[in-house]
């Protein structure tokens, strides 16, 4: 009895460290882990381009300069604004 409550113990702990980890400001695109904000949903943002998907852009500053990223959507070779 002892046993199996502990199991269900663990099992409840893994889950809500899978589930809290998803949840630090933490996004997934291509594979590559980013800090930041969750990609846009993209659906519909591409005049009708299929795929329209989800990317980081740096945006270009002073040589010497930070480039912070933005998520825009992307289909093919164009850009658009989420």
């Amino acid at each position: 009895m002892a046993s199996s409550d502990s199991l269900k113990i663990v099992i409840v702990a893994l889950l809500i460290l899978s589930i809290k980890s998803d949840g630090l400001g933490f996004a997934n695109v291509d594979g590559i882990n980013s800090v930041g904000s969750e990609p846009p949903n993209c659906f519909d943002k591409c005049l009708g381009c299929i795929p329209c998907e989800p990317v980081l852009v740096a945006q270009k500053g002073s040589e010497g300069e930070y480039y912070p990223e933005e998520w825009k959507c992307k289909c093919g070779n164009k850009i658009f604004n989420p």
